[in-house]
């Protein structure tokens, strides 16, 4: 059942597992009706995010109220994109840098590229495997949000998980480079909080207006 609150558009990583995002989808559905439109990355294109952020605002043209941007790991560098050249269109934003478990040790999905260039050192140092080494660079080497983030005027929660030391930098760091941003810690939340606990993001999202 999907309730009657605002719209809702979920942007997610390329790389986001499917049950993860049909989770969401699921608790975001409890607040309004959602919107999840899939995106990759053409490797060969000068700007990576021209063609989803066009995508997206699409699916944000058939909507009748400004929606609210949920995003997720790398969709949150997309949400941002989106935001900025949608106007009023976007009533606000929640994102979730965050990371995602692969296997014993987690793998950055978006850290510290939530404001420059992901050291390809960081995700050595966590042993994850070429292949999701290569992936993840290639959707944020270009990335530098920082110019993109002062373009959003929207009110925006940014949330971090206590128990994830590892992406308090990135969350924070994000949320002071948007003009209306607040970090929003959560209080036992670790590493996966919203694969594991997607409901904690669909509260966000149905109380979505920060504190200025």
């Amino acid at each position: 059942m999907t309730a009657a609150g605002p719209a809702i558009l979920l942007l997610t990583s390329p790389l986001a597992r499917t049950a993860d995002v049909d989770g969401l989808r699921a608790a975001l559905a409890l607040v309004g009706p959602v919107t999840a439109p899939g995106w990759a990355i053409d490797r060969t294109a000068p700007d990576l995010l021209a063609a989803p952020a066009a995508e997206a605002g699409a699916a944000l043209g058939r909507t009748s109220s400004p929606v609210v941007l949920c995003g997720v790991g790398s969709g949150a560098v997309l949400a941002l994109r989106v935001a900025a050249e949608a106007g009023d269109r976007v009533a606000g934003l929640v994102l979730a840098t965050g990371r995602r478990p692969s296997g014993p040790r987690p793998v950055l999905v978006l850290h510290r590229a939530a404001a420059d260039l992901l050291p390809l050192a960081v995700l050595q140092r966590l042993h994850a495997p070429e292949r999701l080494l290569l992936q993840t660079l290639d959707l944020v080497r270009p990335q530098d949000v920082r110019p993109l983030a002062a373009r959003v005027p929207q009110p925006s929660r940014v949330a971090w998980g206590r128990r994830d030391p590892l992406d308090r930098w990135a969350a924070a760091r994000l949320a002071a480079a948007l003009p209306a941003g607040r970090l929003v810690p959560l209080d036992d939340a670790g590493p996966g909080w919203v694969a594991r606990s997607p409901e904690r993001l669909a509260g966000l999202v149905a109380t979505r207006a920060p504190e200025r």
